[in-house]
């Protein structure tokens, strides 16, 4: 009797098993997947949150702003002239500041910086037809009270009020032009308050 080999005989059923073997391996292969967002979009997001620290501790806080009469006086003679059209509020800021350097400009002041001294005096006491200001006025009363000015509080910003605010520049550590921009003036109303408070707390015999 002969013998048949069954080596190359392959039935439905091993076919079939063959087949879900290999779809279990797929469906556990795509289980298996790491959902998590990939290392680029992680780093990027990372990287605009940093970015966005970084932004804001680039924006400064408002600091309070020191006020005075004399910047009062100034803001009320920029309003009448036309230069001026913010609030009278005291304050040497942005606005003021940029006003000081359109009258500078209209009135052919040779340095437009935006500070008072003697030449933006006499082209604004000009303007009011005069040659006194009263922010020229505050300054000399400050520059007085503080023991640097000793002559006449007339409102005229001569070379004797120039002197008085290079030395009170110098001993506030500022740059002693003799003119008086928002660093000095505010220096200026520091130090009057000081010397008030200081004043004020001396008990008297």
């Amino acid at each position: 009797m002969s013998r048949v080999s069954r080596t190359g005989d392959i039935t439905p059923g091993f076919v079939v098993s063959i087949a879900a073997v290999l779809l279990i391996a797929l469906v556990l292969v795509i289980a298996g997947r790491d959902t998590s967002p990939a290392p680029a979009s992680v780093a990027s997001d990372e990287a605009e949150d940093e970015s966005a620290e970084k932004t804001a501790t680039l924006i400064p806080e408002q600091s309070t702003a020191i006020t005075s009469e004399a910047v009062m006086a100034l803001q009320r003679d920029l309003t009448e002239l036309g230069y001026y059209t913010g609030p009278i509020d005291g304050v040497y800021g942005s606005a003021t500041f940029e006003a000081v350097k359109a009258l500078q400009t209209a009135l052919g002041v040779q340095s437009v910086d935006g500070k008072y001294g003697p030449v933006t005096h006499d082209a604004l006491a000009e303007a009011k037809g005069g040659a006194a200001t009263a922010f020229a006025t505050e300054v000399q009363t400050m520059l007085a009270t503080l023991g640097y000015y000793t002559g006449s509080v007339d409102g005229i910003y001569g070379a004797g009020t120039a002197e008085a605010v290079k030395a009170f520049q110098t001993d506030a550590g500022l740059a002693a032009d003799g003119i008086v921009g928002p660093d000095t003036l505010e220096a200026l109303v520091k130090a009057v308050r000081a010397a008030d408070a200081s004043a004020e707390s001396t008990p008297t015999s």
